[in-house]
C-alpha cells in the first residue's frame, strides 16, 4: 500500500477508536444529565462510529473491484445518514428552531435535502442498480447540501450572545465543514498525485471528534452552572410565594366578615398578581347556582353593577361550573379552542384560571380570574391561588361558626326564657297544693294530739324545705350535695307523716365530687312524690325507698328512684278510679321532659321499670333519670 493509503487506513482506526470511547462517555454523561444536546451529540458519534466500521469492513473485505480509496454507495447511504444527523444537532445548539423564521427554514431545508438525498440514493441503487454520484443531479444535490451547510455557518456566526459551548461547535462546525470540501474536492478534481487516496472526509471525522470533546467539556461546566442559576432562580421564585402568600394570609385574618374578605381577595390579586379580572363564587343554600359574591377587575365592581345577578352561574356550567364540579383547577392558556367558555358580559377573555374553595373535602366555592392575553397564567399563579383558596377555605368555617355562635346565643336567650317558665312551671308541680295541705294537715294532727314536739319539729323542717326550694327555683343548676339536702329535707317531712313503717336511704357514689359536680335543680323531687303517692301510699306494711346517684359517663350521671309499692299496674288502677271521682290530669314527667330537651339532651333521659317477685307479684318500681352535668370551679 501506497504512504497516502496508509494514511487513509490509519485515520479511519484514529475515527473508530475516538469514536468508541467518546460514545461511551457521551452515552454515560447523557444517561446521568438527560441532556437533549448530548443525547444529539451521541448519534452523530454513533454515525461516526458507522461510517469507520463500514469503511474498515470494506478494506478487510478487499471485494475485487471495490476502490476503498473512494466512496461506495454504502458510504454515502452512511454518510447522508450522519450529515442529517449532524446539521440537525448543529441547528439544535444554535436554537434555529426559537430563532427567525428564515432560521427556521434553514433547519427544516438540512432535513428535506437530507432526506431527498437519502431516498435518491436508495432508487437508484434499488431500481436502477447504478450509482449516481458522478451524475448532474449527484453534482447539483452536493452543491445544495454545501449551501446549506455554508448558511449554517453564516446563520450561527450572526447569532450574539453565543455561550462557549456553542463557540467550540462553531469552531469545530468550520474545521469540518472546511475539510470536507477539501475532501470533496480531492476525490472529484484530483484523482492521482501524492494526495491521492487519503480522503480527507475521515480527517474531517477525526478533527469534529476533538472539537466535540472540548465542547462536552464546556457542556457539563455550563450545565452545572445552569444548575445552580436555577436553584437560586427556584429560591427566588419560593421567595416571591411566600411573601405573596403571607401578604393574602394576613389580609385575610384581619376580616371579620365572607363577603368583604371575598371583595379584599379579589381586589388585591389584581393588585398583586395583576390579573384583569377576578370573581369569586359561593354556593347558594341548594347548590344548583353559584353566586359571585365578589367580582373586581375590568368589568367593574359588581356591588355598584346594575344587574348583579347576571354573573351568577349555573351548576356545571362553563369552565367555572367544571372546575366546581370536578374539585380540580383548571388553567386554559386559549378560552378560544376551549368550547366550555362563555362570557356572561360579551367580553372575551384569551386565559382563565379556576381554582376551587374546598373545606372539608367539600367544594364550596371557586376562585376565578381572567386576562385578556392567550398563555398568561403560570404555574406560579395556580400555586399561589390554590394557597389562597385554602386560606379563604379556613376564614369562611371560622367566620360561619362565628356567626352561628351567635345564633345559638340569641336562640339560647329565648330558650333561657322559656326555661325560666319552665322552672316556674316545675315549682308549682312540686310545691303544689296537695303536697301543701298534707304538710298543713299533719301539723293539726299533731297539735290535735298533743305532740307539740313533732309539730315543731314538722314546721321547722316544712320552713327549710320551703325556703331552700324558693332560692333553688332561681338557679339552673345546683350541686349534688344540696339536691340530696332538699330531698332528704322532704323526705324527712314526709317520713314525719307516713309514720315509722316509711324506711329512705340516699346515696352517692364515691367518685362523684357533689360539691362540683352540678345538675338542673327541682327536677327529681316530682319523682319521688309519685313514689310515694302512687307506690307507698297504698302499701301495707315496711315501705321503702332508695335513690342512687352515679356517674353515667363525663357529661351525665344516673340517677336511680326505687320503692317497694304496689307498682305500676295497681297504682294506674287506683289513679283511674280517682280519676272518676275527681277528674286530675298529671304533666310533671311531661314538663320535665320538655326542660331537659330545652338543656339540649338528646338522648332517652327517663325510663320506668317494674320489679316484679319470683312469684311474678309487683315489687315496685325503678325510675332512672339520666340528667346532663356541669361542673364548678373551685
Amino acid at each position: 500500500m501506497t504512504p497516502a493509503e496508509n494514511i487513509f487506513v490509519l485515520s479511519v482506526h484514529m475515527v473508530l477508536g475516538v469514536s468508541v470511547v467518546l460514545l461511551i462517555l457521551i452515552g454515560y454523561l447523557w444517561v446521568t444529565t438527560k441532556d437533549t444536546i448530548l443525547g444529539l451529540y451521541a448519534l452523530t458519534l454513533l454515525g461516526c462510529l458507522i461510517m469507520a466500521i463500514a469503511k474498515k469492513y470494506s478494506i478487510a473485505a478487499a471485494l475485487p473491484g471495490a476502490n476503498i480509496m473512494e466512496n461506495s454507495w454504502p458510504d454515502e447511504i452512511i454518510g447522508c445518514i450522519f450529515g442529517g444527523t449532524y446539521m440537525f444537532f448543529f441547528g439544535w445548539v444554535f436554537h434555529f428552531q426559537k430563532r427567525t423564521q428564515w432560521t427556521r427554514l434553514l433547519l427544516r431545508l438540512v432535513i428535506a435535502v437530507t432526506a431527498v438525498q437519502f431516498f435518491s440514493l436508495l432508487y437508484q441503487k434499488l431500481v436502477n442498480g447504478v450509482q449516481y454520484f458522478n451524475s448532474v443531479f449527484w453534482l447539483t444535490l452536493f452543491s445544495a447540501v454545501s449551501l446549506i451547510g455554508l448558511l449554517s455557518l453564516i446563520a450561527a456566526f450572526t447569532l450574539k450572545n453565543k455561550t462557549p459551548f456553542q463557540k467550540v461547535i462553531l469552531a469545530g462546525g468550520l474545521v469540518f465543514y472546511i475539510l470536507v470540501m477539501l475532501g470533496n474536492l480531492q476525490e472529484y478534481f484530483y484523482k492521482s498525485g501524492k494526495g491521492s487516496g487519503i480522503n480527507v472526509f475521515f480527517f474531517s471525522l477525526l478533527a469534529e471528534n476533538i472539537f466535540f470533546t472540548l465542547a462536552v467539556a464546556q457542556r457539563i461546566k455550563e450545565a452545572y452552572q445552569q444548575s445552580a442559576r436555577q436553584k437560586i432562580k427556584e429560591y427566588q421564585y419560593q421567595l416571591e410565594i411566600e411573601q405573596v402568600i403571607n401578604y393574602f394570609a394576613t389580609a385575610i385574618s384581619a376580616q371579620y366578615s365572607i363577603d368583604d374578605m371575598l371583595w379584599d381577595v379579589s381586589k388585591n390579586l389584581i393588585g398583586k398578581l395583576g390579573f384583569e379580572e377576578c370573581m369569586i363564587y359561593l354556593w347558594n343554600d341548594d347548590k344548583t347556582i353559584l353566586i359571585q359574591r365578589a367580582g373586581y377587575g375590568l368589568k367593574g365592581d359588581m356591588r355598584i353593577g346594575k344587574n348583579k345577578n347576571m354573573y351568577h352561574i349555573p351548576k356545571g356550567k362553563g369552565i367555572v361550573g367544571a372546575a366546581v364540579q370536578s374539585g380540580k383547577s383548571i388553567l386554559v392558556n386559549d378560552t378560544s379552542k376551549d368550547t366550555r367558555y362563555f362570557s356572561a358580559d360579551e367580553k372575551i377573555m384569551f386565559s382563565e384560571l379556576c381554582v376551587p374553595i374546598i373545606y372539608n373535602n367539600e367544594v364550596i366555592g371557586v376562585i376565578n380570574t381572567e386576562h385578556s392575553k392567550k398563555r398568561f397564567f403560570t404555574q406560579r399563579h395556580l400555586t399561589i391561588l390554590t394557597t389562597i383558596a385554602s386560606l379563604c377555605a379556613e376564614k369562611i368555617a371560622k367566620i360561619n361558626a362565628v356567626e352561628q355562635a351567635r345564633e345559638k346565643e340569641i336562640e339560647l336567650l329565648i330558650l333561657n326564657k322559656d326555661l325560666a317558665t319552665s322552672q316556674l312551671t316545675a315549682l308549682r308541680s312540686q310545691m303544689n297544693p296537695h303536697f301543701l295541705f298534707n304538710a298543713m294537715n299533719s301539723i293539726q294532727q299533731f297539735i290535735l294530739k298533743g305532740d307539740i314536739e313533732n309539730a315543731n319539729r314538722y314546721i321547722s323542717k316544712f320552713s327549710v324545705l320551703l325556703r331552700k326550694v324558693l332560692y333553688s327555683s332561681k338557679q339552673d343548676f345546683i350541686t349534688i350535695d344540696e339536691e340530696t339536702e332538699l330531698l332528704g329535707l322532704y323526705l324527712d317531712i314526709e317520713q314525719l307523716r307516713m309514720g315509722e313503717n316509711f324506711f329512705f336511704t340516699i346515696k352517692v357514689d364515691e367518685e362523684i365530687e357533689t360539691d362540683a359536680c352540678k345538675i338542673p335543680c327541682m327536677l327529681l323531687q316530682p319523682f319521688v312524690e309519685n313514689a310515694l303517692k302512687h307506690g307507698l301510699a297504698l302499701k301495707e306494711g315496711e315501705k321503702r325507698l332508695e335513690i342512687n346517684f352515679s356517674f353515667y359517663d363525663e357529661q351525665w350521671v344516673m340517677v336511680q328512684i326505687g320503692d317497694n309499692g304496689i307498682g305500676r299496674t295497681e297504682a294506674e288502677a287506683v289513679k283511674l278510679q280517682q280519676n272518676k271521682m275527681l277528674p286530675h290530669e298529671s304533666k310533671g314527667i311531661e314538663l320535665i321532659k320538655e326542660r331537659l330537651q330545652l338543656l339540649g339532651a338528646l338522648k332517652e333521659v327517663i325510663t320506668m321499670e317494674d320489679k316484679i317477685n319470683t312469684d311474678g307479684t309487683a315489687a315496685g318500681t325503678l325510675v332512672k333519670v339520666l340528667l346532663p352535668l356541669q361542673f364548678s370551679v373551685q
